[in-house]
């Protein structure tokens, strides 16, 4: 990826850091380890114009997803275009693993592209962060989420939208907590 981002500027546009849920319990800080490359909603033409990029994707995704899916294949089978919408006039959002022994909120950059098993609140401030990080709400969650194997499932339904908040919590209108791809 780091060759890929130097070596044409235009790549910026579609290669983005990626992170998924045991990232997320394992590194205390945002990594660079893994990128994605995403092509949004472009055509193939639009797509095609990142030659390096969608021989990449050409060769890694084609041939698994073109078979099955009615859309194009170059692009995310389920993008998630409301939350990055959402979360994108943040400079940051709260996110949570939404199957870990540990529930650790942690704040990371909207920039990132987030993995279908996070759960991503669109929260940027720190009283928003500390009532959902409380031993209350972890409480909360352990007894209206359910589980898998041993370990907690966190559902926004259950979890995030039936927790008694203090009044007045956030003044943002667009809070709201949705799972990502």
């Amino acid at each position: 990826a780091v060759e890929l981002l130097q070596s044409d500027q235009r790549n910026r546009a579609v290669i983005k850091r990626y992170v998924n849920g045991e990232e997320l319990n394992s590194f205390p800080c945002p990594r660079n380890d893994r990128w994605i490359i995403d092509f949004g909603t472009m055509d193939e033409s639009a797509a095609r114009s990142y030659p390096e990029l969608f021989s990449i994707v050409e060769a890694k995704v084609k041939g698994t997803r073109a078979a099955y899916v009615a859309q194009p294949w170059w692009q995310f089978e389920r993008p998630r275009r409301e939350l990055y919408e959402t979360i994108g006039i943040l400079e940051r959002c709260a996110v949570v693993s939404q199957i870990s022994k540990h529930f650790a909120v942690e704040f990371y950059p909207t920039t990132f592209v987030f993995s279908q098993n996070l759960i991503v609140f669109a929260i940027s401030r720190y009283s928003e962060f500390a009532c959902i990080q409380t031993r209350v709400h972890m409480t909360w969650a352990l007894h209206l989420g359910s589980s898998f194997e041993d370990r907690p499932i966190y559902t926004p339904t259950d979890c995030f939208e039936t927790y008694p908040f203090p009044r007045g919590w956030s003044d943002d209108s667009t809070l709201e907590a949705a799972g990502t791809r």
